[in-house]
This record gives C-alpha cells, sequence and structure tokens, in this order.
C-alpha cells in the first residue's frame, strides 16, 4: 500500500508504473486522496474514462461522497485526452496553455478546501509514453515540477509501463523516474518475492543469494523499490536470460 506522504513539507511527485497490477494503482490513489480529504484537501483527477471511474468508485467504497464533494468545489474530474490536447502547441507542451487549462481548478480546489491545497492525479503523461512521445511526456513533467515548487499542490502519476516488459529498463525509463520524488512499486510484496524466485530458477540460488541491495543501487534521483530495482538489474546484468526470468516472475506474481 502507499505509505502516508501528506505531512511532506516540500513538493511531492509520486509515479506508479501500473502495468503489471492496475488494482495496486487503484487502491493507491484511493489511498492518496482519501488522504488529502481527511486534512481538508481538495482534488484534482486527469484521467481516461475508465480509471476515472474505477477510482471515484474506489472513493465512494471508502465512504466519500462524491457528489457533495463536487459541489463544494473540492473536487474536480477532467478527461486526460481532452485536457492534454488544449496543452499542446505544434506538439510539445505549451507553458502558457499549461497555466491557462489548470489554473482555473487549481485555484477552485485552493479556494474551496479548508488547507488551501489540493491533491492531483495525471496520467496525460502515461498516454504520451503510450503514443511513444516520450521525450514530450518529460517535458510536460518539467511543466509539472515547475508549478508545484507553488507548494499548492501535489501530484500523483500514473504511467502503462510494465515491470516485467522489455520496456522496463534503464535507458528507457530513467528520464520518468527522475522526474518524480517518490515511486511507488507497481506490485505489492509477492512482486519483489516473485522476481528473485524466478532469478534462481533460471540462474541458480547462488544469483540470488548474491543479489545487490536494491534501494541503495537504484541509479536515479529517486529511490526505486526493491522489486523495481531488482528487474532493472536483472535487464542490464543477466541480457541472456532477462525475459525468461520476467515472464516466470509474472506467472508467478498473477498465481
Amino acid at each position: 500500500m502507499l505509505n502516508r506522504i501528506a505531512d511532506a513539507k516540500s513538493h511531492i511527485h509520486v509515479v506508479q508504473l501500473y502495468d503489471a497490477d492496475e488494482e495496486l494503482l487503484i487502491r493507491n490513489v484511493g489511498q492518496y486522496f482519501s488522504e488529502g480529504f481527511a486534512l481538508g484537501e481538495g482534488a484534482l483527477i486527469i484521467a481516461g474514462a475508465d480509471h476515472g471511474e474505477a477510482f471515484q468508485a474506489e472513493l465512494e467504497r471508502l465512504g466519500f461522497d462524491l457528489q457533495q464533494l463536487v459541489r463544494d468545489g473540492r473536487m474536480i474530474v477532467l478527461d486526460a485526452s481532452e485536457t492534454l490536447s488544449r496543452l499542446i502547441l505544434r506538439g510539445l507542451p505549451d507553458a502558457d496553455r499549461f497555466k491557462s487549462t489548470l489554473e482555473g481548478a487549481a485555484a477552485q480546489l485552493c479556494a474551496a478546501s479548508e488547507a488551501g491545497r489540493f491533491r492531483a492525479y495525471g496520467e496525460m503523461v502515461g498516454l504520451l509514453w503510450a503514443a511513444g512521445s516520450v521525450t514530450v511526456a518529460l517535458e510536460l513533467e518539467d511543466l509539472w515540477n515547475a508549478a508545484l515548487a507553488t507548494g499548492s499542490f501535489s501530484l500523483f502519476c500514473g504511467y502503462p509501463i510494465d515491470v516485467f516488459g522489455t520496456e522496463f529498463q534503464e535507458a528507457l525509463i530513467d528520464g520518468v523516474i527522475c522526474s518524480h520524488s517518490i515511486v511507488l512499486s507497481s506490485g505489492d510484496k509477492q512482486l519483489s518475492d516473485a522476481i528473485e524466485r524466478a532469478i534462481g530458477e533460471v540462474v541458480g540460488a547462488n544469483v540470488v543469494r548474491g543479489l545487490f541491495d536494491a534501494q541503495e543501487a537504484a541509479q536515479s534521483r529517486a529511490v526505486l523499490p526493491k522489486a523495481e530495482a531488482t528487474a532493472l538489474w536483472v535487464r542490464s546484468s543477466l541480457p541472456r536470460h532477462a525475459d525468461a526470468i520476467m515472464d516466470r516472475a509474472r506467472l508467478y506474481y498473477k498465481s
């Protein structure tokens, strides 16, 4: 589960690579907003239709009256594709369009919320990643980070990246990781166990016993969870066996 982050004094920029476990993403986003509501913060959800509905259903399951929150001006839900289209100018995120598109929602949420702050979830960057526009996604992350410096909100980003997949390797995801201050695991504790079990079966128990300290070995500004760091190590250090290891780990995690 997501650790409590509400009491942090500096801006918080969270990311979860969710393709391996969307149910965990939904629970974590629900917890993230639940903690914010308890502290008198507002909520801005920028998501596709499926995720937007799932997040709202999770918040209702947690006991929140979403219609009342909307009426009170404490929650705003925007469509990620439509919002993204308003930010793009000549194929790139535009700072002026970014500001004009989001400042109204930000002002409303800060004014309506007891804490004068809000929490945002966004997957516009995830849409860009899925479309192969990685550089554009990172430019949008830069705009978000500049806005976060105001201290009026925190941000949770979701990327449809599969920790078991071939795209999960440092050269491809380093920019995404380094754009964030907190990286949530793509799965629960069983994810790390599944990867280590698969390593042991494919290349031997001695390799598992000699695994690096995953937290300290993560080569990024954000500290990677153990499972993600181990998966990156597999891709970089055991390239001939990586597909077999991660395919087997996926089966163990889903079982």
